[in-house]
Order: C-alpha cells, then sequence, then structure tokens
C-alpha cells in the first residue's frame, strides 16, 4: 500500500446516507422514482453494501417486470439470501417511513451521484500516486497511464459541449412552457428572483433588517413555503414582531400581554391569518455545515425561499491566514450560493454595513463588510438606510428629505417621531435595474407604508377602523 493510500484508508469516503435511503424509500413509493433510478444510477453509486445490495433487488425485480414494493422486495431479498445482510423486513419498512415525500427524489439521486463521483477521485488519486511512488517506469509511459486513470473517470461524468441546434431547441420548449413565474416583492420593483439567486439585505444597526425581511417572507409565505432561520431571536420573539405587524397592536403590549378588548380581537383574528401562511420559523445557533443541511432537508421536503438573519452570526472556521473578508466567502456565501444553484432555491442573507455605511450618506457595496466576497456571490444587494443615521445638527436634511419622499405631510416632517423614513436602494441586480425607493416604517408596529398604501388598512369599513389603534401607530 502506498503513502497515499495509507492517508486515503484512514479518512471516510465521502458518502450520505440520508440521500441513499431518499432514493430507495422513494423508489418504493414511485414508479416515476424507479425509473429515473434506473437511468441514472448503478449499484456502485452506493456506498454502503446493503443499500447496493438492496438497489440491486430492486432493479432485479424491473427488469423482471415485478412491482416494486415492500413485501416483493422483501421476498427478492430472503430467496436472495440478502435479507439480514440488507438490515431485515423492518429496516426496508423504515426507508419509506424515512422518506416523507417521492416528489424530490431527483435531489436525493443527484447527491448520491455526485459522491459517487467524489469517491472514484479519492480512487483515481490513489492509483495515480501509486504510479508516481513506482518510479519504475518510463515517463511516456508512467504518464500515459494517469491520462489513462484520469479520462477513465472522466468518461461518463464530464458535461460536453451542446450544437447550437439543441441549445435553441431548448430555447424553444422554454418559451413554449409559459411565462416564467418569478418571485417578487412591491418594496423592490425592479428585483425578480428564482431558483439559485443568493440575496443579499444589508443594513446599519437598527435600521430595520430584521422587519424589513420579515415582510418579505410573510408576503412570500401566502404563495410559497418560505423558512426563517433567526440567530438572535427565539421563535416567540420573532412570531410577536410578525403578530404586531398584521394586527397593528404595538409590540410593547403583546410583550407585556396588556392591551384592550378590542386589540385582543384584532390579535386573535391577526393570528389566524398568519397561520394560513406556508411559514417556518427557527431560532437557531449552528455552524455553516450544520445550517446548510438544515437547508438542504427542507428544500426535499419542498421549501422554496430561506432566510438567514444574520450571516455574521453563524459560525465558521477560518483557514490558516485568510482574511475575514475571503474567508467569508470561502466558508460561508460561496457554499450558500452553491446550494442555491443545486437545490434549485432562493436564500436571503442579512449582512451588516461597515461603520462608514452606518453614517449619514446613502450606503453603497462598497459599505458591505467584507464586501468584495459577499457582492460577489450575491444575484441581489439591497440596501437599508434609516434617516436615524442623519445627525440631530442636520435636522433640515431629513425634514427635506421627507417632504421629498411624498410619504409625510409638511407638518409630519417636521413633527412626527413615531416614524423612521427608510430608503430601500438595490445597488446590484443580475436579473434587472438598480433603483430605490423610500418608505415609512412605524417601528412600534414593525410595518412599512409604501405611497401611502398603510392607510388603506383604516378605509375597508368603519369597524374595522374601529379597531385598529391608531393613536399608537400613526403620527
Amino acid at each position: 500500500m502506498s503513502k497515499v493510500e495509507r492517508v486515503a484508508a484512514t479518512r471516510t469516503l465521502p458518502h450520505s446516507l440520508e440521500a441513499e435511503r431518499g432514493v430507495l424509500g422513494a423508489m418504493l413509493l414511485s414508479s416515476k422514482a424507479q425509473n429515473e433510478a434506473m437511468e441514472v444510477l448503478s449499484k456502485t453509486d452506493f456506498y454502503r453494501p446493503s443499500h447496493q445490495s438492496i438497489f440491486e433487488a430492486m432493479t432485479g425485480l424491473l427488469m423482471t417486470g415485478q412491482n416494486v414494493d415492500t413485501i416483493s422486495l422483501t421476498d427478492k431479498l430472503t430467496s436472495d439470501g440478502l435479507l439480514e445482510k440488507s438490515g431485515g423486513a423492518s429496516y426496508l419498512a423504515d426507508l419509506t417511513l424515512a422518506t416523507p415525500t417521492a416528489q424530490h427524489s431527483s435531489s436525493y439521486m443527484k447527491i448520491v451521484k455526485k459522491l459517487s463521483v467524489f469517491r472514484d477521485i479519492v480512487h483515481a488519486g490513489s492509483h495515480i500516486a501509486a504510479v508516481g511512488y513506482g518510479a519504475g517506469s518510463e515517463v511516456d509511459e508512467a504518464l500515459s497511464k494517469v491520462m489513462s486513470e484520469v479520462m477513465s473517470l472522466a468518461d461518463g461524468k464530464i458535461s460536453t459541449s451542446l450544437s447550437i441546434d439543441d441549445v435553441v431547441e431548448d430555447l424553444d420548449q422554454y418559451l413554449e412552457s409559459g411565462k416564467k413565474e418569478w418571485i417578487k416583492h412591491p418594496y423592490m420593483p425592479n428585483v425578480r428572483l428564482g431558483g439559485g439567486d443568493l440575496v443579499v439585505i444589508a443594513g446599519g444597526t437598527s435600521s430595520g433588517k430584521t422587519a424589513f425581511s420579515m415582510k418579505l417572507a410573510y408576503d412570500w409565505a401566502k404563495v410559497m413555503p418560505v423558512t426563517y432561520f433567526e440567530y438572535e431571536m427565539d421563535e416567540r420573539e420573532l412570531a410577536s414582531r410578525l403578530l404586531s405587524h398584521v394586527s397593528l397592536v404595538p409590540l410593547p403590549k403583546i410583550q407585556d400581554v396588556e392591551f384592550s378588548d378590542i386589540e385582543r380581537t384584532c390579535i386573535k383574528d391577526a393570528m389566524q391569518i398568519i397561520r394560513k401562511t406556508d411559514l417556518r420559523i427557527e431560532n437557531v445557533w449552528c455552524g455553516i455545515g450544520q445550517l446548510m443541511a438544515k437547508i438542504r432537508q427542507e428544500a426535499m421536503l419542498g421549501r422554496k425561499v430561506f432566510f438567514i438573519d444574520h450571516i455574521g452570526l453563524v459560525p465558521f472556521d477560518r483557514v490558516g491566514q485568510m482574511s475575514e473578508a475571503k474567508a467569508i466567502g470561502v466558508q460561508l456565501t460561496n457554499p450558500l450560493k452553491r446550494l442555491a444553484s443545486e437545490l434549485d432555491i432562493t436564500i436571503v442573507i442579512l449582512v451588516q454595513l461597515n461603520r462608514a455605511g452606518q453614517i449619514g450618506n446613502f450606503p453603497r457595496l462598497l459599505n458591505l463588510r467584507d464586501s468584495g466576497e459577499i457582492e460577489q456571490d450575491a444575484s441581489v444587494v439591497a440596501m437599508l438606510w434609516s434617516d436615524k443615521q442623519i445627525p440631530e445638527e442636520e435636522t433640515a436634511k431629513r425634514v427635506q428629505l421627507r417632504q421629498d419622499s411624498q410619504l409625510y405631510t409638511p407638518q409630519e416632517a417636521v413633527d412626527c417621531t413615531h416614524t423612521n423614513l427608510i430608503r430601500v436602494g438595490v445597488e446590484k441586480n443580475r436579473n434587472g435595474e438598480l433603483g430605490s425607493d423610500f418608505l415609512k416604517f412605524h417601528g412600534s408596529i414593525f410595518t412599512y407604508e409604501q405611497n401611502g398604501d398603510f392607510m388603506e388598512l383604516f378605509a375597508e369599513g368603519g369597524d374595522n377602523e374601529d379597531k385598529v389603534p391608531r393613536q399608537d401607530s400613526l403620527c
């Protein structure tokens, strides 16, 4: 055994038993998954020998035209003398229980196939190292063996270029499939999001990043599955802010459980509205590896959009002498971007602005903390600015901006202390134009107003108007 082989032997080869079980469980649940697995996988793509035996038994049943289910599979493995080595009848039954749906079996298969290739790379590397350590052959002969090993590894596993005819055919099918459904939001009208996009919401301290991102998550969860990972607050605290936004009851009243009968009715109604959304919330304190595992698991269950609040709190290990900025990219945003593309999901991360971006003027990309790496990986960067950042001695500037926004009356621009003017500036946008807009933020109820839309909440009839605690919410 060569030196490289001895080192490799001490390390576990790349594999995912969860993905392998997902594939096998999906095959027991779906004929579609069976057909797809037969096309893209082989016995040796599975790491665990028992899984190889189960897959081989399944393909044997399919090749002879038999049904693949727990009973027939148990019988097949029993007749082959492999049932106990494959985990027994109880393990086969557990495969379907551990697979909540076969809908995402393609994702499981991609993982199994990818890790199989990585194992092949490890084996090929050992063989190539053995050629190098041998040193008995002529150089040309040794290089020929190396090339043969590499080409054998690449055969069928490296994509090839496409003819323009194939590309145009694919484009034609895309156009015929109908209008693409982008993920949009009125607070960022030029932004169109889709699977594979990494979105950055950046802002300074107390600029409303969490309130803004919760508003996006809540609105999107009305029409698609959304998961929100929170590193600072627990689930109840985060949900209280959302409840304040929907009910228009100030957060302190909800936290202190001190509200009127009318406000209690508003809260109960708001709870029913929130429950109808497909929003999941989890307070986490885990490293990037476990966080990505959580995202992968939920994506396999059909979740489409993921929020991480915020990226600066995600623990990770900096390698060697790598700078903080480089480490952020290598350890955090690069892997998240690749994960979004692999799983065809949208990931939204909250990012803190550096000190210069929190003083005075509207922030720009250079004000992102560790900006180079984050900016490079992001599809969209939206930057939040609050008029809180204007120094007291520049009150005239604040008044002028509020008047220019057309969200304040002249009197409100001078006297209103219950709200803040928020600027949402889209500073990077791969799928559209750059732009900015102003919102009025009602901090006590975590609600944004855009072009007077907040006032529509009071125009739905006398009963609703009486329920809203406008003296606490409005100037």
